[in-house]
């Protein structure tokens, strides 16, 4: 008998496990992800606060991407049909990782935001790389910019990170911006 109810105690532990696993917790909404790189607490941030960090990119598309990708939970996953992964706050895909953090899953809100400037920035300065881009009317170049940004970017971004080969055709060239900008200034 002892042995029967231990043997029910394990099963449910490894069902416990294969669930929290595939959950990550509440972390991963389609059940499905076969890790968590985030963690398995939700950690919620605000989206407004964070969109306006970077000055860059359009306010309001900023926060339609993350409302519809993320939620605002910092250690959000989502696992591609590929089996990469999508992590963080603007969700930031696992082929990004090794241009924008090192190879580490961006989770620290900082550092998703870091990787998340470079993919717009990949994405010609819009949100277009982004698979939730439409549904924000933000698949369009000219259309993801702030009209008003000076050309600066949050204490602690790297904007001197090469550009992925694969991006270098449509990636923004900020010097050529900054030149403009300071054209239309004077």
């Amino acid at each position: 008998m002892r042995a029967a109810v231990l043997l029910v105690a394990a099963l449910a532990m490894m069902a416990f496990v294969a669930v929290e696993a595939g959950t990550c917790g509440g972390n991963c909404p389609s059940n499905t992800c076969g890790s968590c790189p985030c963690g398995t607490s939700r950690s919620m941030v605000d989206i407004a606060g964070w969109c306006s960090k970077f000055g860059g990119w359009n306010q309001s598309q900023c926060r339609c991407i993350v409302s519809h990708e993320s939620g605002g939970n910092a250690n959000a996953v989502n696992q591609n049909r590929g089996g990469s992964l999508d992590v963080g706050v603007w969700q930031v895909n696992t082929i990004n990782w090794n241009a924008c953090s090192g190879g580490r899953a961006p989770c620290n809100p900082s550092t998703n935001l870091g990787c998340a400037i470079d993919v717009w920035k990949w994405g010609g300065g819009s949100f277009k790389l982004w698979s939730t881009c439409g549904v924000c009317g933000a698949c369009r170049g000219e259309s993801g910019m702030n009209p008003d940004w000076d050309g600066t970017f949050p204490e602690g971004y790297d904007a001197t990170r090469p550009v992925p080969l694969e991006f270098q055709e449509t990636a923004l060239n900020f010097t050529q911006v900054k030149v403009a900008k300071k054209m239309e200034w004077a």
